[in-house]
């Protein structure tokens, strides 16, 4: 039942069936006997688009979504435009130690900011105006402790760059609660 299960989730998320064959292993299960499931989430992000000095605006061209899960304690980022067999990207160098939960969206931003060239470009990811080439990763720890990294998808001239944890911040707590 549990493989059912696993491969028609895994279907529905548009993994490969090699990812559902590996998730009919069963799953942990914690000191009160609850399963413990492995977390999946996903976002659109636009990466490819073009600066317009004359206006200043942005064409958004395309998109990927991206897909994020924690198994077994460690984080995971799928990018659909890396190779067959290297889509799924360990981020644990980013954060370190067990993770429950990962979740992901656009990163924030700033107002336009478009710079001469040639060629013409954005100031920073980050001063686009809509949210464009940034990720941003938010994971909960096994202490509880919230943490995030913005990881960059684009570059400043609007051209795809593979996801990569070198291309993200050091992770950065979030502010407690109040």
């Amino acid at each position: 039942m549990w493989a059912a299960a696993a491969a028609v989730a895994c279907a529905s998320a548009g993994l490969p069936t090699s990812a559902a064959s590996a998730g009919t292993a069963t799953p942990s299960t914690r000191a009160d006997s609850k399963p413990v499931l492995p977390r999946l989430d996903s976002t659109n992000i636009i990466r490819t688009f073009t600066p317009v000095l004359a206006t200043p605006e942005l064409l958004t061209l395309t998109s990927t979504t991206f897909t994020a899960s924690a198994r077994t304690g460690i984080p995971w980022v799928n990018d659909p435009s890396r190779p067959a067999g290297s889509r799924w990207v360990n981020i644990s160098s980013v954060f370190p130690g067990y993770v429950y939960d990962v979740s992901l969206a656009p990163a924030p931003s700033t107002n336009l900011s478009v710079v001469a060239g040639p060629p013409v470009a954005l100031a920073s990811l980050d001063q686009s105006g809509i949210p464009v080439g940034r990720l941003r990763v938010t994971v909960r720890k096994a202490d509880g402790s919230i943490w995030f990294s913005t990881c960059a998808v684009s570059t400043t001239t609007g051209s795809s760059v593979p996801f990569s944890p070198v291309n993200c911040t050091p992770q950065a707590p979030l502010p407690p609660t109040d």
